[in-house]
């Protein structure tokens, strides 16, 4: 999920019509259901509530974060650098190609398995991050900011 922005947008598409309860398949009734909470999303924004989170636990217990406000087009927005693997581990999304995403990446990372750190590697690696696997079976990473770049590495 947190690789692919086309699901990403599509899935933020799908929980903005499910958080508006325009899920009837009447395009009417469904048209003013997110009209209304178009509206209900710009008194929260004129209120100062800020705009609508939603955390999404998924049944292996990893995590991915979208937000909605009154100007989101109808979508959820999926928040880039918050998605957490089912161990809590950061992982590496577009926002690794900011600096600051990609110094937020800076650390110590525990995997059960080598299959969820292989997982973890392809990610980085997907998004332009080295990662160097000296020990094939370790199960932890650390990854380092040089100034200019990460890296990571097995430990």
């Amino acid at each position: 999920m947190a690789q692919d922005t086309v699901l990403q947008t599509r899935l933020g598409a799908q929980l903005a019509r499910h958080l508006a309860g325009a899920t009837t398949g009447y395009q009417r009734l469904d048209e003013l259901s997110m009209n209304l909470h178009e509206r209900r999303l710009k008194l929260y924004d004129r209120l100062g509530m800020g705009p609508l989170r939603v955390d999404l636990v998924w049944s292996d217990r990893s995590r991915t974060v979208y937000t909605m406000d009154g100007n989101s087009n109808r979508r959820a927005g999926y928040v880039t650098g918050q998605s957490r693997d089912p161990y809590g581990n950061q992982l590496p999304d577009q926002s690794a190609a900011q600096r600051a995403g990609a110094v937020s990446l800076v650390g110590s990372y525990q995997f059960q398995n080598v299959r969820n750190r292989q997982a973890w590697v392809r990610a980085a690696r997907a998004q332009g991050i080295p990662v160097h696997v000296d020990a094939p079976s370790a199960t932890r990473l650390q990854c380092r900011w040089s100034g200019t770049a990460l890296s990571c590495h097995t430990e």
